[in-house]
């Protein structure tokens, strides 16, 4: 079962939002390719997670 990131409700988020959220981090040493590679990535990955999301919640 998924859980809200720790770092978000540390911040003040709430669980819900925690929960439905994505949280990315970057480091020194990512590069300009690793950020391409996640915009590439990332809008088949949220399809993917809002389509089962809406699965479980049937």
């Amino acid at each position: 079962m998924a859980q809200p990131s720790h770092v978000l409700l540390a911040t003040g988020a709430d669980p819900d939002t925690a929960l439905s959220s994505l949280r990315l981090s970057l480091g020194r040493t990512s590069t300009e390719e690793d950020v391409d590679r996640l915009v590439e990535a990332i809008g088949p990955a949220v399809e993917r997670a809002r389509a089962a999301r809406a699965k479980r919640r049937r």
